[in-house]
């Protein structure tokens, strides 16, 4: 019988990299070398200051939709009246405009912060979790080296065999 030597590797290799800048302030070593059954939080990165920011502007928001809801109110009274001009009822229009432009400007910033944080959060779900480059109190950069990870849900196998051997496979 011949044998042959083989080389088993995982399906996929992922180097994963940071997206945001922060300070590392969790880092779960035990899954090193591991792997993840379930979703696992395996790095964590300070996003205190996102969450305060966001807490402000959605209060902001809460307001600018009132002074909408208000300044739409007194659009459809003064509308409504022939007695003002139009271009009283021009200003009355453009100022609920303006409004509605800042509420969208706001709905953006908490959309593009909600973003953010949700990249402060490394999670691995069933997935072998090689080297941990960065420990607690580490900064990462934009582009820092994270962790490697591995797909090994499915495998590749190389076969080495001789040339003469090929045809008679």
């Amino acid at each position: 019988a011949n044998s042959y030597m083989a080389q088993v590797e995982p399906y996929e290799k992922v180097l994963v990299l940071s997206e945001i800048n922060g300070l590392v302030t969790k880092v779960n070593r035990d899954f090193e070398y591991n792997y993840s059954a379930k979703k696992r939080v395996i790095v964590k990165v300070e996003k205190r200051v996102e969450e305060i920011e966001l807490k402000g502007l959605k209060s902001s928001l809460k307001f600018a939709k009132k002074a909408y809801a208000l300044k739409e109110d007194n659009f459809q009274r003064k509308n409504n009246v022939r007695q003002i001009s139009q271009y009283e009822k021009n200003l009355e229009e453009s100022s609920l405009y303006e409004v509605e432009s800042q509420m969208a400007e706001m709905k953006k910033s908490i959309n593009l912060l909600k973003y953010k944080i949700s990249k402060k959060i490394f999670l691995v779900n069933k997935k072998y979790i090689d080297k941990i480059y960065v420990r607690e109190g580490d900064y990462v950069d934009v582009g820092s080296k994270i962790m490697d990870v591995y797909d090994v849900s499915k495998l590749k196998i190389e076969l080495f065999v001789r040339a003469k051997e090929i045809e008679g496979l």
